[in-house]
């Protein structure tokens, strides 16, 4: 991570990141490139500010109020960029919630949390099952406790992330990637440290519901149905990793972008009848009427870990991939 520059107002120091972010918006050729190197999301950026004093708490309605005028900015940005608005995600604003309190307890800035866990995983915890994008930011030592100054701050740091350019520009192209379609808002503040997280959503398929835990060796089917009918199931892939385990602070402490694990196994539609796929294989999704869909999904390690269901669907004419879950299965 590197790179820095002064901002225009003398009163603060303003250090963006760099990282190597591409948005969930690809081909498959292209993400098989990811799935190896830093995949998708995002390092954090970190506003500094003079010292100041200790403050008091956020209420809700403050919160509330900065979460409008964060998802308007938002919005504003995207329409600009010819990008659809996006709906506020009630499910991602107490998980990003969740992630900034971790953040602002340990005074630390990271895209895993003190559990281990990473942005899909604590999405997924909580009950969500759609593909997700995070940005993080974080200002130390916040010169004045207004209700004003933190808001004029939060959109200063979510302003710096939109103004990123290639090939540094990770943040701003998570903020406008055309496949996310609801964003959640976290904020926390303690003494004088804030933290901002960002969670883009993409909701393009209903699953049913479908089993948190799962043994060894066992094969899970994964029923739902497509929202958008100009799109189509093109494959999945389930990717197994390790169990996590609480890093140490410093570790936490350290930038560095996520990924989706290394490992993993390719699921693809049943070919038509007395066909078969260049390699020999028949497929497996069971591709129905009206967009409805049957994926069987095998855990295929014999040990503990959590796997992670990516379906990737397509525009009619396959030129246009984008992930459209990150549901994920815990094997103890």
């Amino acid at each position: 991570m590197g790179g820095s520059e002064e901002a225009a107002d003398p009163t603060f120091t303003v250090r963006v990141g760099q990282c190597d972010n591409t948005a969930m918006l690809t081909t498959r050729r292209l993400f098989l490139r990811q799935a190896v190197h830093p995949l998708a999301i995002c390092l954090a950026s970190a506003v500094q500010h003079k010292a100041a004093p200790r403050q008091s708490h956020l209420s809700v309605d403050d919160v509330a109020t900065f979460r409008n005028d964060l998802l308007t900015r938002v919005n504003t940005e995207r329409l600009l960029a010819g990008a659809s608005v996006l709906k506020i995600d009630e499910l991602a604003c107490y998980v990003a919630d969740q992630h900034a309190l971790d953040m602002v307890t340990g005074k630390f800035l990271s895209h895993w949390g003190t559990d281990g866990r990473k942005p899909y995983h604590r999405y997924c915890r909580a009950g969500g099952f759609h593909a997700v994008q995070e940005n993080v930011s974080a200002a130390r030592y916040l010169e004045i406790r207004s209700t004003k100054y933190i808001g004029l701050t939060l959109a200063q740091m979510h302003m710096r992330m939109h103004e990123e350019v290639p090939p540094n520009d990770g943040h701003r192209r998570t903020i406008l990637a055309p496949q996310h379609t609801h964003a959640g808002f976290g904020i926390a503040l303690a003494d004088d440290d804030l933290r901002l997280v960002e969670l883009y959503v993409g909701k393009h398929v209903y699953l049913e519901p479908y089993p948190k835990q799962a043994k060894k060796k066992a094969t899970l089917w994964f029923g739902g149905k497509q929202l958008n009918p100009g799109y189509q199931i093109s494959y999945a892939e389930v990717f197994y990793e390790p169990p996590p385990t609480p890093p140490g602070i410093d570790w936490l402490r350290t930038p560095r972008s996520y990924a989706l694990p290394e490992e993993y196994r390719t699921v693809r539609p049943i070919a038509p009848e007395r066909t078969t796929y260049a390699d020999g294989v028949k497929g497996e999704i069971e591709i129905g009427k009206r967009g409805s869909f049957r994926i069987p999904v095998r855990m295929f390690k014999n040990e503990p870990g959590i796997y992670t269901v990516v379906i990737w669907i397509s525009n009619a004419d396959g030129r246009m991939n984008l992930a459209a879950t990150n549901a994920c299965i815990e094997v103890e």
